[in-house]
C-alpha cells in the first residue's frame, strides 16, 4: 500500500486482493507516471489475472457525457455504490511491459449500461464474465453477462 486507498500492483502482489476481496472497494489502480498523484487513480470493481500469467483484467467506471458535458453524480455514496450513471470499461494491463489498454465502454445489445457490477471471471477462451443489474421489462434483475475475448492490445 502506498496510500490508505492505493495498492501498487505488480504480478506477484495481486494475490493479496484475491485473498481479501472485501478490500476491493478501497482499492484504486494507477498507471500514471506518479502513482501517488490521486488524479491518476482509477476505481476498480474487481480484477483477475489472466491465464497467461502476464495480463490483469479489470472493470472500472468511466464518465458519461451528454451534449458534451460530464454527467455529475452524487457527492457521496454507500460503499460499493457508484456515484451515478457511469460507463463500465474493461481494461487490460500487461505486467511485463507496464502497458494498459482500455477496451472501451461496455453496452448491452439494447444500449443499456451494466450497473452495480460486483464480480469478474474469465473463461478459457479469454472472455470476461460479470454480474450486473439488468432491466427486463418492468423488473431489474441481477444476471451474468459476457464480454467476448480474447482481448488484444498489449
Amino acid at each position: 500500500m502506498i496510500h490508505p486507498r492505493v495498492f501498487l500492483t505488480a504480478g506477484h502482489t495481486t494475490s493479496y486482493v484475491l485473498e481479501h476481496p472485501e478490500m476491493i472497494p478501497y482499492c484504486h489502480v494507477s498507471f500514471g507516471k506518479d502513482a501517488l498523484d490521486p488524479t491518476t487513480w482509477r476505481e476498480i470493481e474487481a480484477f483477475i489475472p489472466h491465464l497467461d500469467g502476464r495480463t490483469l483484467h479489470y472493470l472500472t467506471g468511466g464518465p458519461v457525457y451528454v451534449d458534451g458535458k460530464r454527467v455529475k453524480g452524487k457527492d457521496s455514496t454507500a460503499m460499493g455504490e457508484s456515484k451515478g450513471v457511469e460507463n463500465l470499461h474493461l481494461v487490460t494491463y500487461d505486467i511485463p511491459t507496464g502497458r494498459y489498454h482500455d477496451h472501451g465502454a461496455i453496452f448491452f445489445p439494447d444500449g443499456d449500461r451494466p450497473a452495480y457490477v460486483n464480480s469478474i471471471a474469465m473463461g478459457k477462451d479469454g472472455s470476461v464474465y460479470s454480474l450486473s443489474r439488468i432491466r427486463r421489462g418492468e423488473k431489474t434483475v441481477t444476471d451474468l453477462f459476457q464480454v467476448r475475448g480474447p482481448f488484444e492490445g498489449r
